[in-house]
């Protein structure tokens, strides 16, 4: 069981990393509106963290009931509730269709590829 918990421990721990930097840049823009790099990665940035959280949520929720086994299915248990909930995170938040508009609108408008360059070459 130890075992098959890390996988999706280290891809939580990285999705929440991920929207935590995205949150980051979206603090410095609210501080200071005048910061274009953090707007622009903020543009880009929110789109990604939203769609991986929502699909890695899903996949959490999936893997609880999966542990549980016939447990995670019955009502007696909260994990059915979890996952039917986790479901509606990728439509409420944005489809990956939608999302996935937001990026290149965000480097037509506000140049956020200048932005993010030197953080993907690190």
């Amino acid at each position: 069981m130890k075992r098959s918990l890390v996988d999706p421990s280290v891809d939580f721990e990285a999705a929440l990393t991920f929207a935590m930097e995205a949150g980051r840049y979206l603090d410095r823009y609210e501080r200071d509106h005048d910061d274009r790099a953090s707007f622009a990665l903020t543009r880009v940035l929110g789109p990604v963290a939203k769609h991986r959280t929502a699909r890695t949520a899903i996949d959490a929720a999936s893997h609880a009931m999966e542990v549980q086994r016939g447990n995670g299915y019955v009502r007696e248990f909260v994990t059915h509730r979890l996952y039917r909930d986790a479901q509606v995170l990728p439509i409420w938040e944005g489809t990956s269709n939608v999302l996935s508009l937001d990026l290149p609108r965000a480097h037509e408008t506000e140049d956020a590829h200048e932005e993010l360059l030197p953080l993907v070459d690190g």
